[in-house]
């Protein structure tokens, strides 16, 4: 059960993003709300910290989860590549996404972004607020254009700028990931390759085991 739930929570938070100037990490304080009674007993298991690295066309986002295991996406957005990584409790696999696969993937959950005047400085960055707006939640979201991205997988696709600080709902828990640090340097591009011995599960099984409709 915490499992999935950890897959679940991870695959609908990735920012999907793309970069064309920043190289670099942006690291993550991850903070949880339970919006549902019996999600409060599995709050203290979930990651409190996430890691964006990036470096020109690549990024990868990763996170550790309780029991020393892992979790990470990497993109290749030059390619129209990912691939997605779980290690949980001395397992581990992967899933090899092509850009057709990423395309249905992204579709599983869609946001409106509604810009606002608002300001506010995060990890020294001054960031604009918008509204990330889905069917049932309005939550906020806090990008800085100072930090040049190219956007292009939803969530965040019509943010012009790297989001520092955003919310989202998914299975009865709040998530609210705040940037405490943004480390511009020099990325090998070996950070970027997915462990190439772990076993390998088909995108289609994948969808189907986590409800994602393609």
């Amino acid at each position: 059960m915490i499992r999935v739930f950890y897959f679940i929570l991870f695959i609908f938070t990735l920012p999907f993003f793309s970069f064309s100037q920043f190289e670099g990490v942006v690291v993550y304080e991850v903070t949880y709300e339970a919006l549902e009674e019996d999600k409060q007993e599995l709050l203290s298991m979930l990651p409190q910290k996430s890691l964006l690295y990036v470096k020109d066309q690549l990024s990868l986002f990763e996170q550790e989860v309780a029991g020393g295991g892992r979790q990470a996406f990497f993109i290749d957005a030059e390619k129209g590549s990912g691939v997605l990584v779980m290690q949980f409790l001395g397992q581990g696999y992967k899933v090899e996404m092509s850009q057709d696969e990423i395309e249905s993937l992204k579709k599983a959950k869609e946001l409106d972004i509604m810009p606002t005047k608002e300001k506010k400085t995060i990890a020294g960055y001054m960031c604009n607020k918008a509204l990330a707006i889905s069917d049932t939640d309005t939550l906020e979201l806090f990008f800085s254009n100072e930090l040049k991205s190219e956007s292009s997988v939803p969530p965040f696709a019509n943010v012009n700028g790297i989001p520092l600080k955003y919310e989202l709902i998914r299975g009865g828990v709040k998530m609210t990931y705040t940037a405490v640090e943004v480390k511009k340097a020099t990325i090998d591009k070996s950070k970027f390759n997915a462990a190439p011995s772990m076993k390998t599960m088909a995108f289609a099984d994948f969808a189907r085991s986590f409800a994602i409709s393609l």
